[in-house]
């Protein structure tokens, strides 16, 4: 990456791609391009990520396909970049097995838990939403 601005796009992208794999590999279609990466290269329970890194480079635009890498090494990083991201995915992923236990389910045919389903919006007295000012 060849500046900051650069890689600071390429880690938000990174971040919030992650775990697209997770969606894509239950297509049953390939990780176009990661067939031949082991569990050695992505880590111990990051077999999605050969899908997301996948997804990123077919699908999102050139100039944004550092993000793949960070998303590919999430669960076995090589870099910084990596690390932040696998602490935020360890930091998440805890909340989410203190909710269900410490069990481990089967990747192909649970349900992918909705963070957006833990989002709620204060009402008002009135029984209508508050609007918040952006700054």
């Amino acid at each position: 990456m060849n500046n900051h601005n650069e890689e600071r796009n390429a880690l938000v992208l990174g971040a919030l791609l992650h775990d697209i794999g997770k969606f894509y590999q239950r297509t049953g279609l390939p990780a176009e391009g990661y067939e031949q990466f082991s569990t050695e290269d992505f880590g111990r329970n990051g077999a999605h990520a050969k899908w997301s890194a996948s997804f990123i480079v077919q699908y999102v635009p050139q100039g944004w396909r550092d993000a793949a890498s960070i998303a590919f090494y999430h669960h076995n990083p090589q870099d910084h970049l990596h690390e932040l991201i696998a602490k935020a995915d360890a930091l998440s992923s805890g909340i989410d097995r203190e909710r269900r236990g410490e069990e481990r389910g089967d990747t192909e045919f649970d349900r992918q838990a909705c963070v957006l389903e833990q989002i709620s919006i204060p009402q008002s007295r009135g029984g209508q939403r508050r609007e918040t000012a952006r700054k």
